[in-house]
Formats: C-alpha cells, sequence, structure tokens
C-alpha cells in the first residue's frame, strides 16, 4: 500500500501528460478505453513480437529500469534483460491458456543484481506484453498471509448479504481505502448498493441504485476480462506508449493491461464524487458479471501488485462462495416446501380451519410451481450447453487434425513441425477468442 510520491509522477521528463481526446458524458458508451495508449506510471510496459524483440514500449521504461535510454524498437529483450528473468518470463508464458490469462511473477530481478520487480505477462494476438513494477519483499510475506484468514471468515457464512457485508469489511481493512462498497447487478444491468464499509465521516451509500449507463458497456466487458482495476490517482499524469499504433496503423489493444490508464469521462465522474483512487475487483458468475467490489479513497492510492492479487483472489474466493449458495436456493425453497406440507396435513388432521389450510395449500402449490419452473429452465441450459460443447469440441478437433496434417508439409525437422503446429494452433485460439467476444 504505497501512496504515490510526486517524485514518482513529474520530475522526470518522460512522464509527460497523455495527450486525450475529450468526449462528451453521453458519448461514454462509443469511447474506446481499452484502446488509450498509455499506461499509469507507478510502473511500465513493453509489448513484444513473437521473437521477443521489443514492437511498443512505454515511455517510462527507462525510468522505472534504471536505463539511461529508452529501449529502441527492434531490441531483443534478451539484451536488456537477465538470463534468469528471459526464462521465468517464458516459462510463465508457457503455463497460460488461451483468453483472458494473465502470468504473475513477484520479486524478479530483471535487469541484474539490485531491484527487484513484480510481472504480469499475457498474450494478446500475435504479440506478448510484459508489465512491471517495484517490488517490496517485506510486503509480499505479509500479503500471502492474508489469504488462509479470509477465506475461513468468508466460508462459515451461508448467507448473501451477511458475506457481502463481510467481504467489504476484509476488503477495507486488508487494503486500507476509505470506502469499500459491493455493488450488486440486476437483471436490467442497472446496480444497487448491497454491502458497505466506510470512514465514519462520509456519507453512506448503502441502498443506492444505480443507473445501468453509469458503467458502459464496452466498461463491462472489460471488467469480465481484466478482473483487478486499480486508478492509482485521478490527476497523475500518464506514461505514453510509443509507438502508439499497431501495424497497418490499428489502435493498440490495452484491454488485459494492469496498467492501462484510465478514460476522462471517467476521471470527471470521479472527481464529482470527491474520489482520487479507486480499486475495483469484479465478482463473476458463470461468466458473467454479477457485481463489483468497489474501493474509494480521497488521496491517491496504488497498493501493491502482490496486494490487488490477493483482492483478486478474494474476489474469486467470493464467486465460489455466491454461487454455491445460490445453486443452494433451490434446495432450501424444496425443503421449506415439505416442511409446510407436513405442516399442512398435520393441520388436517387436527380439524384446524379450513380457511387456514387453503392459504397454507396455495403457498405450497406456488412453491412447488415455482421449483418446477427453475428446474426446467436449469435442465435446458444445461443440455444446451453439453449440446454447444460436443460440437465445438468436434470442430476443435477437426481444426487440430486439419492443421497436423497441412503442417507436414512446412516442417523439416520434429522441432520446426513442432514450432508450425504450435504456432497455428496459437492463431486458433486468438480467433476464437476474437469470434467469442
Amino acid at each position: 500500500m504505497n501512496p504515490i510520491r510526486p517524485s514518482d509522477t513529474t520530475t522526470h521528463p518522460a512522464l509527460t501528460p497523455h495527450p486525450r481526446t475529450a468526449h462528451p458524458l453521453n458519448a461514454c458508451d462509443k469511447e474506446p478505453i481499452h484502446q488509450i495508449a498509455a499506461v499509469q506510471t507507478f510502473g511500465a510496459l513493453i509489448k513484444l513480437n513473437r521473437d521477443w524483440s521489443i514492437a511498443h514500449r512505454s515511455v517510462n521504461c527507462c525510468a522505472v529500469l534504471g536505463l539511461e535510454d529508452l529501449p529502441a524498437v527492434g531490441t531483443k529483450l534478451a539484451d536488456l534483460f537477465t538470463t534468469n528473468a528471459m526464462n521465468a518470463l517464458q516459462a510463465s508464458l508457457a503455463k497460460l491458456g488461451s483468453g483472458s490469462e494473465v502470468g504473475r511473477i513477484f520479486g524478479i530481478g530483471l535487469i541484474g543484481e539490485g531491484t527487484l520487480f513484480d510481472c504480469a505477462v499475457h498474450c494478446l494476438g500475435e504479440r506478448i506484453v510484459i508489465e512491471f513494477e517495484s517490488h517490496n519483499p517485506d510486503e509480499f510475506v505479509n500479503h500471502l498471509s492474508l489469504i488462509s484468514p479470509m477465506i475461513a471468515q468468508l466460508e462459515a457464512i451461508n448467507e448473501v448479504d451477511k458475506l457481502c457485508t463481510t467481504a467489504a469489511r476484509i476488503v477495507r481493512t486488508t487494503l486500507g481505502y476509505d470506502r469499500v462498497m459491493v455493488y450488486k447487478f440486476h437483471e436490467d444491468e442497472s446496480g444497487e448498493v448491497i454491502a458497505e464499509d466506510a470512514r465514519g465521516d462520509l456519507e453512506p451509500y448503502l441502498g443506492l441504485r444505480y443507473p445501468r449507463t453509469d458503467i458502459p458497456q464496452q466498461a463491462r466487458a472489460l471488467l469480465v476480462r481484466n478482473r483487478v482495476r486499480v486508478i492509482a490517482g485521478i490527476e497523475a499524469p500518464a506514461a505514453a506508449i510509443e509507438p502508439a499504433l499497431a501495424f497497418g496503423n490499428r489502435p493498440l489493444d490495452m484491454s488485459l493491461s494492469v496498467l492501462r490508464t484510465h478514460s476522462d469521462v471517467h476521471l470527471r465522474y470521479l472527481r464529482n464524487m470527491v474520489v482520487r483512487a479507486t480499486l475495483t475487483i469484479s465478482i463473476l458468475r458463470q461468466g458473467k458479471l454479477w457485481g463489483l467490489i468497489s474501493c474509494h479513497h480521497t488521496q491517491p492510492k496504488v497498493p501493491s501488485f502482490s496486494l490487488r492479487t490477493v483482492a483478486e483472489t478474494l474476489g474469486q474466493m467470493l464467486y465460489l462462495i455466491l454461487d454455491r449458495m445460490l445453486i443452494d436456493q433451490p434446495e432450501r425453497l424444496r425443503s421449506r416446501g415439505r416442511e409446510l406440507f407436513n405442516q399442512l396435513m398435520v393441520n388436517f388432521a387436527d380439524g384446524a380451519s379450513l380457511h387456514r389450510n387453503l392459504a397454507m395449500l396455495e403457498v405450497v402449490l406456488q412453491m412447488t410451481y415455482e421449483i418446477a419452473r427453475e428446474r426446467q429452465r436449469a435442465q435446458e441450459q444445461q443440455e444446451l450447453l453439453i449440446a454447444e460443447l460436443n460440437h465445438r469440441v468436434r470442430n476443435i478437433l477437426n481444426l487440430i487434425r486439419s492443421l497436423v496434417s497441412q503442417s507436414r508439409h512446412d516442417a523439416i525437422s520434429v522441432e520446426s513441425l513442432a514450432a508450425v503446429i504450435g504456432g497455428r494452433i496459437a492463431a486458433l485460439a486468438s480467433a476464437h477468442d476474437n469470434i467469442t467476444r
């Protein structure tokens, strides 16, 4: 939990404010927030070609790494980073599947002895993205010890409201923000603050409802893919990425970046709320956005990468417990129905009033109807998913068989055959991700 210091953001000549385009507030649904070619300055970014040569880099790389000059485009990363760092980065990348996975490496020396870094690494199309920020070894050990007690507190709870209230308290205690809210989305995509833990002098937001337009659609899509989003300081300048455009003059895709800078529209929104720093943790259920844990602070603030990873783990644990509770709800409903039915039979046997027993029968029938409808809906969804899964698996197996067959003619050795097949499967995975989105 390191506050931003002025020297981190204003004294180095490379850290110049990134030029932005002003957007009217009613255009937020159209703002390309995933294509802002700049990063927050508590870390730096390097984007690589598949041969591990530099394609893009943030202009603050030299300041963060302690280099005299900004590495030139085309420079091999191995000319800058140590062999151990290269091996660790490549091993982390090899463990990732397709989709929105981000590898994490903590406490690694990138350019030799001395400063240690925390790194996030991911693939995006044909590019490899590496982001890095300073590592604090003392904090890292403490952060690892937080996970088990947090999980123990949450697992003992069996009510949604109490679970969310406890989660808000744990997050605020752990991260130290002035306000932490658990925000749930309704079917119409509007949101409601269902739990809150805040500083005593702040106006409570618990129970407030917000329209769906407060979070535009492209922001919701990013929250599904990138589950922890930090804004360290709304007034801090951004470090531009150069070149600002990809091959073919296409905008850079920053969807999975942990350092991606922020939109002007959102900054104005935060200023109106007198908020200077935020952290958002997505709560997903069945691949969809169920809610958010939203943290607000009245001063600039940036939790370390390890602490943000703990926060993400908490969000995933919260999702698992919520999912268990919501799945168990039909069973609890059936149990309650059986209790009412047994009570109804006892009352009939005892000669209780007919009027009260018609009332009870109506309740039982209504609950039985709801249970049957829920069961039918779940069965239809399961059958649809199984059919879709079978179809996709057959298609993927046929494609892989074709790739292997075609790749034989392009290879001159076992190693080159493996490389050709691996590259084509990676391209297939990338295409699949684009189709899914």
